[in-house]
């Protein structure tokens, strides 16, 4: 019962008793410092088996969530683009700008290089850049969603539709 009884004493003199225990230690600091430091000298063995169980499971919930994350949508789609980013930034290509990117919209009449049909156009490098190609004009082409997919990173396929000669 006295536990129970402390425990009520406690929760209605919160403030008092946080008080108490500041100043006791406050005034008690190199005791405290002097009974920590022989609990740790004397059991060093079973606190370092403790951290290093610790960290395992530490270890094991951050690779979990990392998995989750990976798998999830936005995980996805931020790895994609991270190693999309990092890939073109570490080639010597000049990469591409919104006009140059239209002009060779309009040159492919709005159309896949690869199946010939209308819609939403991506950027497709025709030398994959994961197999050496650049970032550049000379090597992009606009494929719609499903070519781009299924074209992956593969060197065999190439451009179909040919774009009108300028000039």
């Amino acid at each position: 019962m006295p536990t129970i009884y402390n425990k009520e004493y406690y929760l209605r003199h919160r403030e008092k008793e946080s008080r108490r225990r500041k100043i006791y230690h406050f005034s008690h600091q190199e005791e405290i410092r002097a009974r920590k430091k022989e609990y740790y000298a004397t059991h060093k063995t079973e606190r370092d088996i403790y951290q290093l169980k610790r960290r395992r499971e530490h270890l094991l919930e951050v690779r979990a969530a990392e998995k989750r994350y990976k798998r999830s949508e936005k995980g996805k789609f931020v790895a994609i683009n991270c190693n999309h980013k990092r890939r073109t930034q570490e080639r010597n290509g000049s990469g591409i700008t919104n006009r140059q990117w239209n002009e060779l919209l309009r040159s492919y009449y709005f159309r896949c290089a690869y199946c010939g049909i209308q819609g939403n156009m991506t950027v497709d490098h025709v030398v994959p850049l994961s197999k050496g190609g650049e970032h550049s004009i000379e090597n992009i082409v606009p494929a719609c969603i499903e070519c781009n997919k299924r074209k992956g990173a593969r060197l065999d396929w190439k451009p179909k539709i040919y774009k009108k000669v300028v000039g």
